[in-house]
């Protein structure tokens, strides 16, 4: 098995050298009526925050569009991040993202680049 720890500090070396701070929110799953579950979750409670550190790109490119995510995808993303990995098995929990200047973002998907058992970098589809 490869060791991949060098690629993992890598990518959070470039990361932090060219990104900003971000806030990753899980919410809390409460809040739903059980007498109308297609409203969701309406509650904005927070269960858990992340500190991190993450660039943002346009939704739209040649290289990130084709090699990282399909074009249904790009459609529904207004942004994609790219973020270090705090911790493990992140990419499906984290429902917001609160930005350094407190603009806060739903994440619309994610994906995970883990090689092996580390994750190297986290990618997050993100619209206002």
């Amino acid at each position: 098995m490869a060791d991949h720890a060098k690629y993992v500090t890598l990518a959070k070396r470039l990361i932090k050298a060219n990104g900003r701070q971000i806030r990753l929110q899980l919410l809390a799953q409460n809040g739903t009526d059980p007498s109308k579950p297609w409203r969701g979750n309406t509650s904005d409670d927070i269960a858990n925050e992340y500190d991190a550190v993450a660039v943002f790109v346009p939704a739209i490119g040649r290289e990130l569009g084709t090699v990282v995510t399909d074009t249904e995808m790009l459609k529904r993303s207004t942004h994609v991040c790219i973020c270090e990995p705090v911790t493990e098995d992140l990419e499906e929990k984290v429902t917001r993202i609160q930005d350094s200047n407190n603009l806060l973002f739903r994440v619309i998907w994610s994906q995970a680049l883990k090689p092996a058992d580390k994750t190297v970098l986290y990618v997050f589809g993100l619209a206002r």
